[in-house]
């Protein structure tokens, strides 16, 4: 979108699409470290405690993947977009870091750990509208969920392949 779109309607674009997924990432009790370009990097369970963090943030997820239509065709209607947006999301659970990392001059709060970097790699690998969870995010859902096992994948960072699970909605 970047290359066709005017940057004044990227930016509104932009802005709108924060607002609704903030607005659902706070529904499931979600908090928002940062914003990285079109990204958005959410934590669930280390700001407010949750029974089951994981479940929530796939329920935000889910109600995120629902609510993309609605945006992306307000987008075609007022802006004639040449395509339709979407978005992939990877989901990671685990124990994480929270604090102020960078440097005298500039220091950021912020979460790290393994379970980041993961769904960080998962969201890489996660196709336009696939929610991509890991085995220990799984591990923390009812039965009720249904998922599908997709072949185990190579990220960068880790040695061994990652079980990877793409939630069906």
């Amino acid at each position: 979108m970047t290359e066709v779109t005017p940057r004044d309607q990227l930016m509104k674009i932009l802005n709108e699409y924060f607002t609704e997924m903030v607005r659902i990432i706070f529904e499931h009790q979600g908090s928002i470290d940062k914003y990285i370009g079109d990204s958005i990097v959410a934590m669930f369970g280390s700001l407010i405690p949750l029974r089951n963090s994981a479940r929530n943030a796939v329920s935000g997820a889910i109600q995120m993947m629902h609510q993309m239509p609605v945006l992306a065709e307000r987008w075609q209607k007022r802006y004639d977009l040449p395509q339709t947006v979407e978005i992939g999301i990877g989901i990671s659970t685990g124990e994480v870091y929270l604090g102020n990392v960078g440097s005298p001059e500039r220091m950021e709060f912020t979460i790290i750990g393994n379970a980041v970097n993961i769904a960080s790699r998962f969201c890489g690998l996660a196709e336009p509208g696939q929610i991509l969870i890991t085995r220990e995010t799984l591990d923390c859902l009812g039965s009720e969920t249904r998922v599908k096992q997709l072949t185990s994948k190579e990220v960068k960072g880790k040695k061994d392949k990652q079980e990877v699970f793409e939630i069906i909605y």
